[in-house]
């Protein structure tokens, strides 16, 4: 017989390779991925300063879109000051506010929008200067006592409010604002009633509010329209 072959090392050793690599993607398939290289230290820190200044420009933007939404509040409820209800058009208020259009439908979606927004931005800072949330019957008394100074020193406001509350000028989204605003005055004393178990039987916090806010703008509408003497008004919205 002729000699015996020479023993192949180099297919025994890709053949173990092979084995180990099918071993491996079995596994862990995301171990065979190649490895990212490591950044140098001065790309990684020209990477941290682009973040750095992006994240400091989306700060930006942020406090300049809350600066043009204030802008807007304050042309719309120019508007209703001079007593114009919603009798103005969006392209007017983005003038007066020297803001974009796409500016305004992003932050309020429409006129209806930004109509609520600026009433109830009107009755923060104005109506609950100094509310404690009172949750008895004289506390009550004398915070509608506040807000009718407020409305009687703002008729124009008041009247363009009406006519956007009883005529749905502004939409149903503005009327149910108005609602909320007002029944703020009373949401705080009403839960402790609740809480006193003195509230009658089938009757709710939601209807109350609801009665007390209606009965409210209509004792306002009837002032509005010259049916009630200013010096009886705040007995009337009692």
């Amino acid at each position: 017989p002729g000699p015996a072959p020479a023993f192949d090392f180099s297919s025994i050793f890709w053949i173990m390779l092979m084995y180990r690599w099918i071993f491996l993607a079995s596994r862990d398939p995301a171990s065979l991925l190649p490895i990212a290289p490591k950044s140098p230290p001065a790309q990684r820190r020209k990477m941290e300063q682009q973040a750095d200044e992006a994240e400091g420009k989306r700060r930006y933007d942020s406090a300049s879109m809350a600066e043009r939404r204030k802008r807007l509040i304050r042309a719309a409820l120019g508007m209703l000051l001079e007593g114009r209800g919603d009798h103005f058009t969006l392209r007017q208020i983005t003038k007066k506010a020297d803001v974009s259009m796409s500016v305004l439908y992003s932050s309020f979606g429409s006129k209806e929008g930004l109509l609520a927004a600026s009433g109830e931005d009107f009755y923060r800072r104005q109506a609950a200067k100094g509310r404690s949330g009172s949750t008895d019957v004289q506390g009550i008394l004398r915070e509608m006592d506040d807000d009718a100074k407020v409305t009687l020193a703002n008729p124009a406001y008041v009247r363009s409010l009406c006519d956007l509350y009883f005529l749905h000028q502004g939409g149903k989204q503005v009327f149910d604002e108005m609602n909320s605003i007002s029944a703020d005055t009373y949401r705080v004393w009403l839960a402790a009633v609740l809480e006193r178990g003195e509230l009658r039987p089938g009757v709710t916090t939601a209807m109350a509010e609801a009665i007390l806010s209606g009965d409210r703008w209509h004792s306002i509408s009837d002032w509005v329209r010259g049916h009630t003497p200013s010096e009886q008004f705040s007995a009337t919205t009692r």
